[in-house]
C-alpha cells in the first residue's frame, strides 16, 4: 500500500512546501480572493489522489483517533455552508436588497479554504507512513521553517519590500487586500500573506510543524540543538511581523514547546532558556540602538512595546471603539448573535 499511495504522499509533500510561498501566482478570477496560489494545485492534487485511492487505503492505526475527530468535522462545513448561503447569498434577497459582490467572493472564497483544508487532512489521515516518508517530511518542514523566516526577517528588516513577491499583481485597487503588500515598507509580511498577524501565525505554525518532525531525542543532540535555535529564530521573525498579537502568541508557545522538547534534549534547560533570553533582548529593545525616532525598524520595536501597555486606550489602535459599536448592534437586534448582520 506505500507503493500505491506514492502519488498521494507527493502530493502531500507539494502541498507542505508550497506553504513556503503562499501569495497569488496570476492575477486570474473574479476577485483578488480567489486568485491561485502554489497551495490551490497541490491540494487539488491531494485531493485527485485520495479520490483515486479512497476504496483502496486502508488508513493506519494511528490515525484512526485523527479521522475520528474529521467526522464531526462534516458538521462544522456544513453549518458553515448553510449560513455562507442564508446570511449572504438568500437573506439579502428575502430583504429586498442585493448581496454584496465582496461579500459572496471572500465568503465563498472561505468556504472553499474550509474545504480545502478538510480534503488535505483527510488525505494526510489515510495516508500509510514509512520512517522515509518521514525523514522527507521532515526535511521538507524545515526547509518550509527556514523560507517562512527567511521571508518575514528580509522584509521586516526592510532588505526588499514585500512588493518583490508580487511581481504578477496590479498596483492598483484591483489587488484588494493584497494592494497593502504592494504598498508597505518595513514589515515582515514575507511571501506569506497581507496581514502583519497572519505572517505571524504562518511562523508559528511552520515552526510547530518542523519540531513534529524533528524526532528531538536525547540520541540526536545537534538536532535538539535545531530546535531551540528555531524557537529563537521564529520569536525575532514574530517581532518583525510588526503584529503584536503574534509575539503574544509566540511568547506564550514557546514555554509549552520548550517544557515538552527540553526533557529529550542534552542541552540544558538552563542554556535554552539563555538563548530564548537573548532572542528576546535582540528583538525587543532593538530600538534602544538607534537614533532616529522615525526610523522604520526604531517604529517597529515602538510597536512592539506597547504590549507591556495593553490595557492603555492609545494601544488598542481603536479596537475597544470597534467592539463598542458591535455590542450595540447587537444589543439593538439580538438575533444577530445568531444570524450575523
Amino acid at each position: 500500500m506505500v507503493r500505491e499511495s506514492r502519488w498521494l504522499f507527493a502530493a502531500l509533500l507539494a502541498y507542505l512546501l508550497s506553504q513556503a510561498f503562499t501569495v497569488p501566482l496570476w492575477p486570474i478570477g473574479p476577485s483578488w480572493a480567489v486568485w491561485p496560489t502554489l497551495s490551490d494545485g497541490a491540494a487539488a492534487a491531494v485531493l485527485l489522489a485520495w479520490w483515486r485511492l479512497r476504496k483502496r487505503l486502508d488508513p493506519p492505526a494511528a490515525a484512526l483517533g485523527v479521522l475520528t475527530v474529521l467526522q464531526p468535522f462534516r458538521w462544522v462545513v456544513g453549518l458553515a455552508v448553510i449560513s455562507y448561503f442564508l446570511l449572504i447569498v438568500l437573506l439579502p434577497r428575502f430583504n429586498g436588497e442585493g448581496s454584496d459582490p465582496a461579500a459572496v467572493a471572500n465568503g465563498g472564497f472561505a468556504l472553499y479554504r474550509l474545504l480545502q483544508f478538510a480534503g488535505v487532512a483527510w488525505g494526510a489521515a489515510a495516508l500509510p507512513w514509512s520512517e522515509r516518508r518521514v525523514r522527507v517530511m521532515r526535511g521538507a518542514a524545515v526547509a518550509v521553517f527556514l523560507l517562512v523566516t527567511a521571508g518575514v526577517v528580509v522584509t521586516g528588516l526592510n532588505l526588499v519590500t514585500p512588493a518583490v513577491f508580487l511581481p504578477a499583481l496590479p498596483h492598483d485597487r484591483s489587488s484588494g487586500a493584497w494592494l497593502y503588500s504592494l504598498q508597505v515598507v518595513g514589515e515582515g509580511l514575507g511571501a506569506v500573506g497581507y496581514n502583519h498577524s497572519y505572517s505571524a501565525a504562518q511562523v508559528l505554525l511552520a515552526l510547530a510543524v518542523a519540531i513534529h518532525f524533528s524526532d528531538a531525542s536525547r540520541r540526536r543532540p545537534l538536532r535538539g540543538l535545531w530546535v531551540l535555535v528555531g524557537m529563537a529564530l521564529a520569536l525575532v521573525a514574530c517581532v518583525l511581523t510588526a503584529g503584536r498579537m503574534g509575539v503574544i502568541s509566540m511568547l506564550c508557545f514557546l514555554p509549552l514547546l520548550l517544557a515538552q522538547v527540553a526533557p529529550r534534549l542534552r542541552v540544558p534547560v538552563v542554556g535554552a532558556l539563555l538563548l530564548l533570553t537573548a532572542a528576546g533582548a535582540v528583538a525587543i529593545p532593538w530600538s534602544e540602538v538607534m537614533n532616529d525616532p522615525g526610523d522604520i525598524n526604531g517604529s517597529l520595536m515602538e510597536r512592539q512595546k506597547t504590549i507591556l501597555h495593553a490595557l492603555q486606550r492609545e494601544s488598542l489602535s481603536g479596537r475597544d471603539e470597534i467592539w463598542e459599536r458591535r455590542l450595540e448592534l447587537i444589543s439593538a437586534d439580538p438575533l444577530r448573535l445568531i444570524w450575523g448582520g
